[in-house]
């Protein structure tokens, strides 16, 4: 290629200098390897090693810094992400059932797991976890997508060095509205706690925790948050104190009030119908029954059922279990069951095995009605 001229104008005079053009090959070499050195390599995790735990390219002496994909969901959210799981147990539900496997695309910084990670479902573009990491740690937001309506969040959380640290929030599958919100201090519950009506919004459960420990006021509501139906007081060690009352959801009558010292029952227990009318009249010390007056039934109607309610009521959300069924392992197995006969079916038909977060939440519901899956217990 020939040289072209340029003129430079100097003063007094005119000085004519010859610059020579680059060959165009070779500033298009320059720039694709300007471009490659600032893209991240990108490793299949099929081709990865893994000793400690790091991630490797087969046959690399140094651990591997770039992108990884086809990364199985276990591999970040395995035993030792306990942050995670306290996340997913808070919220009640079974999400760990959902999909045998989900499929990752990660960042990762000199082997660890260090940055953005999106979660997808196997052999699809439908995206179930975005989540955020530092060196190996969940650290930042994380947001858990309704398999079956991903352009919904389903559950979102926040992270600090692995623990849950903020409010998580979790919605209906069905609705989509917020259904709780569950507060989180350093991996432990600190703050004000609300269930809400999936449909309505209405508050259905409020209260505090305080270092992991119900603490103050907590109340009930009906599944449609309009009425009151009972009202508990914890002292700051988590224990009920003070004075403990319901009512009945449809008249607003009080049903039962108790007071309580430390954990304990002292003074006075009572009892009413739905109308009103006193059934039961007990003194308490310490815990122990003291004294106990004699009121006539013979013009009440019949309420054995009361003192089942009072004992429900009075059992709220621990700071374990947060409202979860009151056989929480029988549950959990009684869903496993139904997974499992889903995986079994679809392996027999051929075709994917994943299940949608609407079909595991109605596997919850016939578990808790006592309907267990095909073969289960046998």
């Amino acid at each position: 290629m020939g040289a072209r001229s340029f003129f430079v104008f100097n003063e007094g005079a005119i000085t004519v200098k010859k610059f020579h053009q680059a060959p165009l090959a070779v500033l298009l070499t320059v720039s694709l390897l300007v471009l490659a050195g600032c893209s991240k390599p990108v490793l299949d995790y099929r081709n990865a090693d893994l000793p400690d735990g790091l991630i490797y390219a087969q046959g690399a002496n140094e651990p591997f810094t770039g992108t990884v994909t086809h990364v199985p969901d276990s591999f970040m959210f395995n035993s030792d992400a306990k942050g995670y799981w306290q996340l997913l147990r808070a919220s009640g539900t079974s999400l760990a059932m959902i999909s045998p496997s989900l499929l990752c695309t990660i960042s990762v910084r000199h082997g660890y797991v260090d940055g953005e990670a999106s979660c997808y479902l196997p052999r699809t573009d439908t995206k179930v976890i975005e989540a955020s990491f530092d060196g190996g740690n969940l650290s930042g937001d994380l947001v858990y997508y309704n398999a079956g309506k991903s352009d919904r969040p389903w559950i979102e959380g926040s992270f600090d060095e692995g623990l849950p640290d903020g409010t998580e929030k979790v919605y209906s599958a069905s609705t989509g509205k917020l259904i709780k919100k569950i507060p989180w201090s350093d991996g432990t519950l600190d703050g004000d706690y609300y269930t809400y009506n999936q449909s309505n919004g209405n508050t259905t459960l409020e209260g505090s925790f305080d270092d992991g420990k119900r603490s103050g006021t907590w109340k009930t509501f009906t599944n449609d948050g309009e009425h009151l139906i009972n009202r508990v007081h914890y002292n700051n060690d988590g224990q009920l104190d003070g004075q403990a009352e319901g009512f009945d959801p449809n008249t607003g009558k009080r049903t039962f009030l108790v007071h309580w010292v430390n954990g304990k029952i002292d003074g006075e227990k009572k009892t009413w119908d739905k109308e009103g009318n006193l059934l039961t009249d007990e003194t308490y010390t310490d815990g122990k029954k003291v004294a106990e007056r004699k009121i006539d039934h013979a013009a009440y109607p019949s309420n054995k059922s009361l003192e089942d309610r009072m004992v429900q009521a009075l059992s709220g959300p621990s700071a374990n279990t947060l409202q979860r069924p009151p056989s929480p392992t029988s549950i959990d197995e009684c869903v496993q069951g139904w997974v499992n006969a889903n995986h079994a079916a679809a392996a027999k038909a051929g075709v994917d095995a994943t299940a949608t977060i609407d079909q595991v939440n109605e596997w919850e519901e016939w578990c808790k009605s006592g309907k267990q899956a095909p073969g289960a217990g046998s």
